[in-house]
């Protein structure tokens, strides 16, 4: 998750990419932080879901969805998935990428 306003990142490893999983980090994140006003999303189905609607509606969140296949509507957290994953890689080989 990026704060857009200041660039603050938190990456929360996550067992899958299922709703629950997906719906327990963001109440730890708001628990420490406080309800977003907004969330930007892709498409995938933890956020597609309808509990995840349900879980929006409830704290008052609006939900914005990026369109398919553009990934520069998010461009800040495309940005650091690539380096969380060169860094990944960089440890799990013990080589520079």
């Amino acid at each position: 998750m990026v704060d857009a306003f200041t660039k603050f990142i938190i990456v929360e490893p996550v067992k899958d990419q299922k709703t629950r999983h997906t719906e327990k980090v963001l109440l730890n994140l708001m628990y420490l932080f406080g309800v977003p006003t907004t969330i930007i999303s892709d498409r995938r189905t933890s956020f597609t879901s309808k509990r995840f609607a349900i879980l929006c509606a409830t704290y008052g969140i609006r939900h914005v969805l990026n369109v398919v296949a553009m990934p520069r509507a998010n461009r800040q957290v495309e940005r650091y998935n690539e380096t969380i994953i060169d860094a990944l890689t960089t440890s799990a080989t013990g080589q520079d990428p």
